[in-house]
């Protein structure tokens, strides 16, 4: 089943196009990766998926409905999750805090089970909030770090958590947008086999954004390239690191996959 796709999407701005027919599927249980080269226009795309901005042109569905005129809030509540380059946290609060405070989206503020310290039944609601974020922590590999305030937090550590937070909404698909930016060589590997879990363990649909490409190699089913706001080439990450077309726009010129840094 296709989770989302993006047809014909474009995007101008003051006269200048940033997307031009991009295009995009991900489906279930599949991590699909968008890479290019700086001002490529991927942001922008990912917006567009979002929400946040309302394209020039194309179609973009979640499990077969249009969504166009949906809030990013109406697209969240119906199943897609989104991770910031600038994220939210709430840096002051432990690494548990933060995870009960992302399920207050899910609880009425005005059900009897939000009052989490009014009788028994609160008392329940708490302690399966409380298991659902540790299994999430779980998850993630950040167990250990449960009672940790977020400022302590290493980088990584951080924008981990940050998926976290996205899950416990129960998307269906979930957009990463440059995860690994600012990632040490250990914190991507770990970050990698993260990605990989929560697909295999949740079932969660992927689609990332990243300039790591050895990383987006190791965890993507496939991967689209985008190039001056239009798709340059598409396929599975071997296909991908080895195209001349791929590696031209990231060095400019011609070259080799190891040049780019784009090896496995």
């Amino acid at each position: 089943m296709t989770v989302l796709e993006a047809t014909g999407i474009t995007k101008t701005f003051a006269g200048l196009r940033a997307l031009s027919d991009a295009r995009v599927r991900v489906e279930e249980r599949q991590i699909v990766s968008i890479i290019g080269p700086n001002g490529a226009g991927k942001t922008t795309f990912f917006n567009c998926l979002s929400g946040f901005l309302q394209p020039d042109s194309g179609r973009v569905e979640l499990a077969g409905q249009d969504m166009e005129g949906w809030s990013p809030a109406r697209r969240a509540r119906s199943g897609l999750g989104r991770t910031f380059q600038q994220g939210g946290l709430c840096a002051s609060e432990t690494v548990l805090a933060n995870l009960l405070v992302a399920q207050d989206r899910s609880v009425s503020k005005w059900s009897p089970s939000s009052l989490l310290a009014a009788g028994s039944r609160g008392r329940q609601e708490e302690a399966s909030r409380r298991d659902l974020a540790m299994q999430v922590l779980d998850i993630l590999r950040m167990v250990d770090d449960a009672d940790t305030v977020v400022s302590s937090l290493s980088y990584g550590h951080r924008k981990v958590l940050e998926l976290g937070s996205a899950l416990l909404a129960k998307p269906h698909i979930i957009l990463l947008d440059e995860p690994a930016a600012g990632l040490g060589p250990d914190e991507t590997d770990w970050l990698a086999g993260v990605i990989v879990d929560v697909r295999d363990h949740l079932g969660v649909s992927i689609l990332l954004i990243e300039h790591h490409v050895p990383m987006v190699a190791k965890v993507s089913d496939h991967v689209f390239v985008l190039n001056f706001g239009e798709i340059l080439a598409e396929g599975p990450p071997a296909a991908i690191t080895r195209d001349p077309a791929v590696l031209t726009a990231y060095l400019g010129r011609s070259g080799t996959a190891e040049s780019a840094g784009v090896t496995q």
